[in-house]
């Protein structure tokens, strides 16, 4: 009595992970990976040789601090009387302005960074051309005889730059449909160029010292003097402020060393660009810039007193000049020499007034200047006009003030904005700019009213001397007034010298401590990370597309997967076919000695499943079908026919897949009467014999079915009943289901129903309504899974290659359905 083999799938746990499956899927799909990789590689290989090198300029700048001249000192006369202060950098501010967009804009200007500049017809130089045309040498990008720079561009678009005789030169802009070029401006090498929308200064490039190499021995290059007429150039000029912005956000970086709590005053400047000889005038020029713009800072107050004061003085020279002529003038035409002593003492008086009123206006400005700067928190308090203000106790503070800012700045490198000594000393200082703010709006006060008074004093002695004699009067008037503007220019002439000496006596500690030099070799692309990381691009990839497609494909992805989701016996599992043996080695291997190996004892096993399954007192029809084309039912079923013929039995193999009419295996069958010429004909065709297998074959036969036709249900039963007299196994070759419903009428004759499941292949849904149409058969049902991995049960193929061959499977096959 056969009996029933168990069903093995949803009763089984498989929850333990199993690194082998995940080995043996990449080793499956490992064609895929090779693709893959070897696919991102060679992008990454084009994307190195066709990319523009970059090169990394650096130079290191000392952020030191400012200061000025001690408190006191001075001539011996007392003539300069500067109070000095000295407040200690934040690192990290000057980071920010080294970074900030108005001071990278001013370099980019002044180094032509935002100018591309290059013979007319000359390719882009990309990494491959500089390697092989030029061997990587950076001294590839200095200037050459027939060179020329641009600076200073704010003249924004693409032009083409013609010189033309004397060092002169036309700038033409593509216009029109046709690309006609029009002239938009003329100019001379060497001088700035303007028009409507901007201006340039194209120049010849100053003389290249010779640091790129020092091993070579070779004259610095000399700046051409002169061009030939005629040459022609391609210039770029990019929007200064678009390029500013996008340096300070990628390219251009500062940094410095220590921690962030407390970095250190060297400062690193960093700048990629594919020019390494405009990187390095680049950064060179960002340190010359800061420590130019530092200074014009700290002066700025000593500037403006200067300013003011030179001015003043050019008027009061002039005004004297007037004055002194209008005296003598007069004086020879009155013969009035010296006026009356009362009139005389009234014109001294107010000379001194005038004076003291000059001073007061001096004593105003610098006060007011104060109390904007304490008003808008801008900064650090001016020593120098609180020198001005002539206030002991205002100096007093101002020295205080300066100490206690010196302290809080050191507190807050060492601690955080919350710590109670940082608070403290921010009080303190607080507390220091509130009284001398009040102590200013109190100067300003008496100032003021130190102004009415002298006003006031002036007017009275205008009106003595009212009462002189009209000529004795304008003599007075007109010596009074060159007394007054003599002393007045006097007194500026010695303010002039303080706002110069306090100019000369700020000291800017911030220092250039090393030059950017030219760079040796380019820092991208790096040829061989570049490439290691492209391939492992790819090779991730490959990954993430096989275990998606395994995750989301909708097909049975491995074996167990099969086992975990079908609830059905399992006839076999018939290994995957290596590649190399599935041409012109199956006819060899057909023919040749007896074979022992995996495949042939998967169907060994398959045959033994059935024999338990199915009485051998009597004919067994049993149906090899599947759910999706090309899952392996052909093959499934043509060598477990040859499998059931070695043990001597009689076996047909009936081709019943009506529709798709091909070869199968090693043998065409094409063109002979089978299984369409008996059902429509009722007559018998000839039997053909597969080759070297040992059973018999039924092909399809020559008849086409037409469309919507399908097997006559009583012919073919009167078929099997017949054949079934003559054979112990009728294997019947099904069209998959549920594409084809002959499946369903072949499965109503069958005494077993395999179900061919194919890994990699069968799609989930497709098999779910295949098993639900073969159950309602109520007919024994198994599965045989085709494409199994060998490696899942051990090393197998060591074992059949190790052992003795033994002459159980002769030949194999492989047939595409």
């Amino acid at each position: 009595m056969a009996s029933q083999l168990p069903a093995i799938g949803i009763q089984e746990a498989y929850d333990t992970a199993d690194i082998s499956q995940f080995l043996r899927t990449l080793r499956r799909r490992s064609r895929t990976i090779v693709l893959f990789t070897g696919l991102a590689g060679g992008a990454a290989l084009l994307y190195t040789l066709f990319a523009t090198p970059q090169f990394t300029a650096r130079g290191a700048l000392y952020l030191g601090d400012t200061q000025q001249a001690a408190p006191g000192t001075g001539d011996s006369d007392g003539t300069v009387n500067l109070l000095a202060y000295s407040t200690q950098s934040d690192v990290e501010t000057q980071i920010e302005l080294l970074t900030t967009g108005t001071l990278v804009e001013r370099a980019v200007l002044e180094s032509g960074l935002n100018a591309t500049l290059r013979p007319a017809g000359k390719p882009p130089l990309t990494y491959w051309r500089w390697l092989v045309f030029h061997g990587g040498n950076t001294r590839t990008f200095l200037p050459g005889p027939q060179s020329l720079q641009v600076v200073d561009a704010t003249l924004t678009g693409r032009y083409r730059l013609e010189i033309g005789p004397n060092n002169t030169y036309k700038l033409y802009v593509n216009s029109g449909l046709f690309g006609s070029s029009k002239p938009v401006l003329t100019g001379t090498i060497g001088e700035l160029a303007r028009n409507a929308d901007g201006a340039l200064l194209v120049r010849f490039p100053a003389p290249v010292e010779d640091d790129a190499a020092p091993e070579d021995l070779s004259a610095p290059t000399a700046p051409p003097t002169a061009l030939k007429p005629g040459l022609t150039y391609q210039l770029n000029i990019a929007p200064p402020d678009a390029l500013a912005d996008k340096l300070v956000n990628g390219a251009f970086s500062v940094d410095t060393g220590g921690s962030p709590t407390q970095p250190t005053k060297l400062a690193t400047l960093q700048f990629h660009w594919s020019d390494p000889y405009q990187a390095k005038i680049f950064v060179n020029q960002m340190m010359q810039d800061y420590i130019a713009t530092q200074l014009q800072w700290k002066t700025e107050a000593a500037s403006v007193t200067e300013s003011f004061v030179t001015d003043q003085i050019s008027k009061v020279s002039q005004q004297l000049a007037q004055a002194d002529r209008s005296l003598s003038t007069y004086q020879a035409e009155t013969g009035i020499v010296d006026p009356q002593q009362s009139a005389q003492a009234a014109v001294t008086e107010m000379s001194e007034l005038q004076q003291q009123r000059a001073a007061l206006q001096l004593k105003m400005q610098a006060l007011r200047q104060l109390h904007r700067t304490l008003a808008t928190n801008a900064g650090t308090v001016n020593q120098f006009l609180i020198t001005e203000a002539d206030d002991n106790l205002l100096s007093s503070l101002g020295t205080s003030l300066a100490q206690a800012e010196v302290k809080l700045s050191q507190l807050e490198a060492e601690y955080t904005q919350n710590s109670q000594d940082v608070q403290i000393q921010e009080a303190q200082v607080a507390e220091l700019r509130n009284s001398i703010s009040s102590l200013i709006r109190n100067d300003m006060e008496a100032a003021a009213q130190g102004l009415t008074d002298i006003d006031n004093l002036i007017g009275t002695y205008r009106d003595q001397l009212r009462d002189q004699p009209a000529e004795a009067l304008k003599v007075q008037s007109l010596k009074r007034n060159s007394d007054q503007l003599g002393q007045l220019y006097n007194l500026l002439t010695q303010k002039a010298e303080q706002a110069e000496i306090s100019k000369a006596a700020t000291i800017i500690d911030t220092r250039v401590v090393t030059p950017s030099q030219l760079p040796l070799r380019a820092t991208s692309p790096r040829p061989v990370i570049t490439i290691i990381a492209g391939a492992l691009f790819g090779f991730l990839s490959s990954l993430a597309l096989i275990f998606a497609q395994h995750g989301f494909s909708g097909r049975f992805e491995s074996e167990e997967q099969i086992r975990r989701s079908v609830a059905l016996p399992i006839y076999g599992a018939v290994p995957r076919q290596a590649p190399a043996l599935t041409s012109a080695t199956l006819q060899a291997r057909l023919a040749g000695p007896c074979s022992f190996n995996a495949f042939s004892e998967a169907f060994q096993l398959i045959k033994r499943n059935i024999y338990r399954q199915i009485d051998p007192s009597h004919a067994a029809a049993i149906l090899v079908i599947s759910a999706n084309p090309q899952d392996g039912k052909t093959t499934i079923a043509a060598n477990l026919a040859k499998s059931l013929a070695d043990d001597g039995k009689r076996v047909l193999l009936m081709n019943c897949d009506i529709y798709a009419r091909r070869p199968h295996g090693l043998a065409s069958f094409v063109g002979l009467h089978g299984l369409t010429d008996w059902v429509r004909t009722g007559i018998r065709p000839q039997l053909a014999y597969w080759p070297g297998g040992g059973f018999r074959v039924l092909p399809a036969g020559t008849t086409k079915p037409h469309r919507g036709a399908r097997l006559d249900e009583a012919a073919l039963a009167g078929i099997i009943d017949t054949l079934s007299n003559e054979f112990d196994y009728l294997i019947l070759d099904s069209p998959p289901l549920p594409i084809v419903s002959d499946g369903l009428l072949l499965g109503s004759f069958a005494d077993l129903i395999l179900s061919v499941v194919n890994v990699s292949h069968t799609m989930r849904r497709a098999f779910e309504l295949h098993n639900e149409l073969i159950e309602a058969l109520d007919k024994p049902h198994g599965l045989v899974i085709n494409g199994a991995d060998i490696a899942s049960y051990g090393d197998a193929d060591a074992y059949f290659l190790g052992t003795v061959r033994r002459p159980k499977f002769t030949g194999w096959f492989q047939i595409d359905g």
